[in-house]
């Protein structure tokens, strides 16, 4: 078969070492040909056969050979490679997902997530890990349904074998219960002695977990504020030689001269992960088909984390008090009007449990922004002004300040916090005078506010404001 342009698997071309260097040489010629040796062979016309695989010599193995390798079917079952596995697997959907693999490594991919549902199914731990999975696997099919007038590109028969796999994967998570024993079981948890809750501590490999775990109650929450459950940890996750290095490197020693051993975990972790040391929270808007969380994940800088919490269904007024996903009830849409206070300082109660959980990690607050859209951003926004601690900076887009009147006085943060506002001048959900004014009134207390106006833009972002975001976030939370 004749080739019009040049192939990867043309055997026409070898690299040899010769006396001047690797040259290039023809595997199809006649004459002489120069060896490693200063003899000269002469060779017939002949055609190069290669009995060996073409992957083996171009140094490339697919997705298959690779889970074979790491032998993942039992990767799963073991309880500290687990998390590795599921950082791979959300590496691999992240950004431009599945899309971008072969139809093979799809399917193979999608089976291994359904191997890890099944593993947390029957297991009832790290539910957490599954559903932020489901996550991505539901912003893949939303992205992919909007590519062409509503349809996948592609293998039509592909993409409705990827659907049912990820609507079974879907179901399971759905339907874990991780229920408590009934009263009638005996012992319960507060029943065992305090060695036997310290054991099954030391057995928690997540990090979050135990912080979890610290809310309990108090005798947990002492047993969790305990070194020995840190250096345990840390040991579990990283050599002796990392240990070693960053203890007499940085030396976190506590009052008394020991070893602070959770703020060395919490260092190692941020220095062996490529996103740790930032993080962005966005408060994703009441909708989540407009893909936001995959374009905040575009816009974060190498070293950023994202998060993006969602909204709880609530009954909100302005829906006829029907159920829908909503951090706090809509009242009214007119700007004087009651709003839901009590719900309003809830919410943002969560966000600020969410940045303290940063800082908690060894995030400095200097180095964590926080933004969102529509009433994600009006929370967002509140939520910082509120904060007693200087964050990076905060991004409100298409949104307003709720509570408005309770400031200044309510400000807690310093006024040097950058913010950002942005909107479209045909906004007919919010409509563009609520953020001119919001923007007059953060200038009474703020001093580096900005508003930007976006010709012809509705209730959406666009391509502008999305290169507009990413400056902000590069300025105010530089590399490091």
């Amino acid at each position: 078969m004749p080739f019009y342009s040049k192939d990867w698997r043309d055997p026409g071309e070898a690299w040899v070492k010769t006396d001047e260097g690797w040259e290039k040489l023809k595997v199809l010629e006649c004459g002489k040909r120069k060896r490693n040796s200063d003899t000269e062979v002469e060779i017939p016309p002949h055609c190069h056969i290669t009995l060996k695989c073409t992957r083996e010599i171009a140094g490339f193995n697919a997705l298959g050979e690779a889970v074979r390798r790491l032998d993942f079917r039992n990767a799963v079952k073991d309880r500290k490679r687990f998390q590795y596995i599921c950082a791979l697997l959300r590496m691999l959907v992240a950004h431009r997902g599945i899309t971008s693999l072969p139809g093979g490594a799809q399917r193979l991919l999608l089976q291994m997530m359904e191997e890890v549902a099944c593993h947390v199914s029957d297991s009832q731990q790290n539910l957490n890990i599954l559903r932020s999975l489901v996550m991505h696997l539901q912003e893949i099919i939303y992205q992919e349904n909007q590519k062409c007038w509503g349809k996948p590109l592609g293998s039509t028969s592909l993409w409705k074998g990827h659907v049912e796999t990820i609507q079974r994967i879907q179901h399971i998570a759905n339907a874990i219960c991780i229920s408590g024993p009934g009263p009638e079981i005996r012992p319960k948890l507060h029943d065992l002695p305090e060695e036997c809750i310290r054991e099954i501590l030391l057995r928690l490999a997540d990090y979050s977990d135990l912080e979890a775990s610290s809310a309990a109650w108090s005798l947990m929450s002492a047993l969790v504020a305990e070194q020995r459950i840190w250096r345990e940890l840390a040991h579990f996750h990283f050599t002796q030689e990392q240990i070693h290095v960053l203890v007499q490197k940085e030396k976190h020693i506590q009052d008394d001269g020991t070893t602070d051993w959770k703020k060395v975990y919490h260092a190692l972790r941020n220095a062996t992960n490529p996103i740790g040391n930032s993080t962005y929270i966005y408060v994703l808007p009441v909708n989540l088909r407009h893909g936001w969380a995959t374009a905040m994940a575009g816009i974060r800088t190498p070293n950023m984390k994202v998060i993006c919490p969602t909204a709880p269904t609530i009954p909100v007024t302005l829906n006829a008090g029907f159920r829908m996903p909503s951090w706090f009830d809509l009242k009214t849409l007119d700007v004087s009007g009651p709003q839901d206070e009590e719900g309003i300082l809830a919410a943002t109660a969560n966000v600020h449990k969410l940045i303290a959980g940063e800082i908690s990690d060894g995030i400095s607050a200097e180095r964590i922004i926080i933004g969102g859209f529509s009433q994600g951003g009006a929370l967002a926004l509140y939520a910082a002004l509120t904060f007693p601690e200087p964050l990076a900076g905060v991004i409100a887009l298409s949104s307003w300040l709720p509570l408005h009147k309770n400031f200044p006085a309510a400000l807690k943060c310093p006024n040097t916090v950058p913010i950002f506002q942005g909107h479209g001048d045909c906004d007919p959900v919010v409509p563009y005078k609520y953020g001119q004014l919001t923007s007059t009134v953060l200038k009474t207390f703020m001093m580096k506010t900005s508003f930007t106006t976006y010709r012809g833009m509705t209730h959406s972002s666009s391509d502008e404001e999305l290169e507009d975001l990413k400056k902000f976030v590069e300025e105010n939370v530089p590399r490091q």
